[in-house]
């Protein structure tokens, strides 16, 4: 996957594009759950716990201003890592 296609696609919301289409990406599964094709590194997990991320948890309230200036927060999952997936043409990574 193209590192620019990515860095797009966390400044686009997927309610007003269909982000697999317009990249030309492929879609996967593995008992049931998603991931690209094109991928070289996947996490597949399942979720654990779900906790909204209010504004009141900021320790800045200025980051959640500017983060957030709609007030339309996301969520903090807890997952459990069941399976990664490597692409065996390029298995080694530097983390």
């Amino acid at each position: 996957m193209k590192r620019d296609a990515l860095a797009a696609c966390g400044s686009e919301s997927g309610r007003d594009v269909n982000k697999i289409e317009k990249y030309g990406w492929t879609l996967r599964h593995d008992n049931g759950v998603p991931y690209f094709d094109e991928a070289r590194l996947v996490f597949l997990c399942h979720k654990l716990a779900k906790q909204p991320l209010e504004t009141s948890s900021f320790i800045d309230p200025a980051l959640a201003k500017k983060a957030y200036p709609g007030g339309d927060n996301h969520a903090l999952f807890i997952a459990g890592i069941e399976k990664i997936l490597v692409r065996a043409e390029n298995p080694s990574y530097d983390f």
